[in-house]
């Protein structure tokens, strides 16, 4: 653990800093999955128009598990080991892609996870924003890209 930074945590510990880290990781760990499997289902005109776009949301979603990753490991925390682990640890539930060939589909669906995913990012945001401020400048850039994309979809299925 990294003791000077760590020293700056104020009226939590860092387990429970953990704690809510890994469910934010969870939550990336499972977009990864559901990303790349409507990307591997993906097919036709769907492919051509958005296949890069989900590619896209893959590696942003690696780098948000990333940065959660590196902030859990300093502050002495373990990942989970497998998927079914990550399913249970996650806070919130996600909606199911379904057709991944219906562009619309995908775009309503896209912005119901979003929707599902900002208020657990935000509530971490509130938590730490004083007592941790390592933990709440990790997450915050998280927080911004799906406020961001959030708008970018609403504007899309208008």
């Amino acid at each position: 653990m990294a003791q000077v930074g760590n020293s700056f945590i104020q009226g939590v510990t860092p387990q429970q800093i953990v704690k809510d880290l890994i469910q934010l990781y969870s939550i990336e760990q499972l977009n990864i999955h559901a990303y790349k499997n409507v990307l591997h289902n993906m097919g036709g005109k769907t492919e051509l128009l958005i296949g890069d776009r989900f590619e896209g949301l893959i590696k942003v979603s690696e780098g948000h598990s990333q940065k959660i990753a590196k902030r859990i490991g300093v502050l002495g925390g373990n990942l989970p080991s497998s998927l079914s682990s990550i399913e249970r640890l996650s806070s919130i539930e996600l909606s199911e892609f379904g057709n991944p060939n219906s562009i619309d589909n995908l775009t309503d669906t896209l912005l119901s996870r979003f929707r599902n995913i900002i208020p657990s990012i935000h509530n971490t945001i509130e938590k730490y924003q004083t007592n941790d401020i390592l933990t709440f400048s990790t997450v915050l850039p998280i927080f911004e890209f799906y406020v961001n994309h959030e708008d970018e979809l609403e504007a899309f299925n208008n």
